[in-house]
Order: C-alpha cells, then sequence, then structure tokens
C-alpha cells in the first residue's frame, strides 16, 4: 500500500508553488508535522488554511485530519521499530551507555557548528544588558528557569517571565534595546515563544533563540540564533546538549567579566553576615564563594562548612 510520501512524490510534478510548499514540509519534517494541525501548519508555512485542506484532497483524502492520522501512524510505527530493536540487543546498562554516546556525538555537533560570530555577539550582549529576559513553553520554561538561575549566579541581570499574552506584553513594553530576550524551544513548536521573539524584535529589542534546529519557528524570529543538536537513542528528542551550551554559557561570562562576579560575590557575604547576625558562630563563618561553587573548589553546603 503506497504511504502519502509515495502520493506525494506521484503528484509533486503537477502541484502548485503553494501546494509543494507544503508538500516538502510534510516530506521533510513529518515529525514535526506530525504534532500539527491544518491552522499551526498553515501558520508555518504562512498559507492559508484552506490551502491545507485542498492539499490534502487533491492527494485523494477527504481531508487533513486523514492526511495527519496516516503521518502520526508513520511517526509510530518508526519509534515502536527503534524500541523492538534496541530492547532487544541491549540491556539497561548497554542502552544507557549507549544514549549517553548519542549525548556526546550531539555536543560535538554542537562544538562543530558553532559559529564564533554568533557567540561574540552573544556574550557581548548578555554582559552588556541591563536585564536579561529567558522563556520557554511546556518543558522549555523549566530550562529557561534554569539558564535564568545560573546567569543570576554569574551575577548577571537576569529572569525567566511566563509566556502569556499579558506578560509578554508588559515585557516588550519595559524592555529596551539595552535588554537581551531569550527564547528556548527545543522542538520549535512554540508559537507564543516565536511570536513573543519576532515583535520583541520589532520594537528594537535583541532576540536569541536556542533551538534544537535552525529551521525551527522561534529561530526565524531571531537575531541571533543556537541550534544543538537533540537526536536521542529511540527518535525521541534530547535536551543534552542544550544543558551543556548553556552551562558553557553561563561559565564563558564568568570568564570574560570575573571582577563582576568578585564584586557580587563580596556584597552577597556582607548582606549574609547581615542577615545572621543573630545565628549560631559556626553557620557565620560560612564561606560564601564556597556555598555558590564560586571559590574554585567544590561549592559546599552551610552545615558541611560548619561542621
Amino acid at each position: 500500500m503506497p504511504t502519502y510520501q509515495d502520493t506525494i512524490r506521484q503528484y509533486y510534478p503537477r502541484l502548485s508553488p503553494s501546494f509543494r510548499r507544503v508538500a516538502d514540509f510534510l516530506l521533510d519534517n513529518y515529525h514535526e508535522a506530525a504534532f500539527m494541525t491544518a491552522t499551526r501548519l498553515a501558520d508555518r508555512l504562512e498559507v492559508d488554511p484552506a490551502t491545507i485542506v485542498r492539499f490534502a484532497q487533491r492527494l485523494g483524502y477527504p481531508g487533513y485530519p486523514e492526511l495527519l492520522a496516516e503521518i502520526r501512524q508513520m511517526v509510530r510505527a518508526e519509534m515502536q521499530r527503534s524500541l523492538a530493536q534496541v530492547s532487544a540487543e541491549a540491556g539497561s546498562a548497554d542502552l544507557v551507555r549507549s544514549a549517553l554516546s548519542h549525548e556526546r556525538d550531539n555536543v560535538e555537533r554542537l562544538i562543530a557548528q558553532l559559529h564564533d560570530e554568533d557567540v561574540e555577539r552573544l556574550t557581548d550582549a548578555l554582559l552588556r544588558a541591563k536585564h536579561i529576559y529567558t522563556l520557554g513553553e511546556g518543558p522549555d520554561s523549566y530550562i529557561a528557569g534554569l539558564f535564568a538561575a545560573l546567569l543570576r549566579e554569574a551575577a548577571l541581570p537576569a529572569q525567566a517571565v511566563p509566556v502569556t499574552i499579558a506578560e509578554a506584553a508588559r515585557l516588550i513594553q519595559d524592555a529596551t534595546a539595552e535588554d537581551v530576550l531569550i527564547g528556548i524551544s527545543l522542538l520549535g513548536l512554540s508559537p507564543d515563544v516565536s511570536n513573543t521573539l519576532r515583535i520583541a524584535r520589532r520594537y528594537g529589542i535583541y532576540t536569541v533563540a536556542i533551538v534544537g534546529r535552525p529551521a525551527a519557528p522561534p529561530a526565524q524570529a531571531a537575531e541571533t540564533i543556537i541550534a544543538c543538536p537533540s537526536h536521542a537513542l529511540l527518535g525521541l528528542s534530547s535536551y543534552g546538549s542544550l544543558l551543556v551550551f548553556i552551562a558553557a554559557l553561563s561559565q564563558t561570562l564568568v570568564v570574560r567579566a570575573p571582577e563582576r562576579l568578585a564584586e557580587f560575590n563580596i556584597k552577597f557575604q556582607e548582606i549574609y553576615n547581615e542577615l545572621s547576625q543573630n545565628l549560631p558562630a559556626e553557620v557565620r563563618r560560612v564561606d560564601i564563594s564556597k556555598v555558590l561553587g564560586t571559590g574554585g573548589g567544590p561549592a559546599e553546603s552551610p552545615t558541611t562548612e560548619a561542621g
């Protein structure tokens, strides 16, 4: 039985330019398309939703839902075959090692494809920024929060913001050209992140997209793009290289501006001492640089230091 891909290839020479745009996307990005409604796909391709419906009908389907069901079935079958093959060939320890090997490959690809000018521009902007905002949807929101926390530990004025229309409007209204807005979207299925980046950029705010692939919609909306490969052992998406990147970037910022962190630690120590005046002496002796992990050795908890 022919697949939808076979049918597209059969009809392709006779398709209109707008239909070919839809066909190209469904052939090259079917894993992403499997999660898209007709309206979202139309927005992604900048065509009318009716074009998506007519395209499906042109291929012989009653409508787009029937075409989408076939795409989803193909994606499910691929994942099931991968799971069956890997599970039959390896134990848990071997699976973990294989997954780690995939993560290492992703990081190596990230290192190879990083553009020096993008990294330099990003680090310069972050070090100059009056405010740094990070945002993400779904699981990406947790990564945005972690990234903001790492930047704050590097003594930078960062905060994660919720992705809602009201919060986005308030952010864009308050932000200036001296601020940085970073959108995180591993899969690219983040319409609110894309819209916020696009409109913020139009208002003169420096925008950055950290994505799983360069063609993701948030990347098209931002000035600077960092694409972190997200291939995983079983066809799922992996956050490994993205997490490594934000950790490496945070460390780079500390090295680029050590005096900023030193001043931050001194001020933090002063405030900590003031707040802990009524606490036992052993707690007051805590070395804040060790608590923050900035003293050159491993971070220690207050109770460990006191003991």
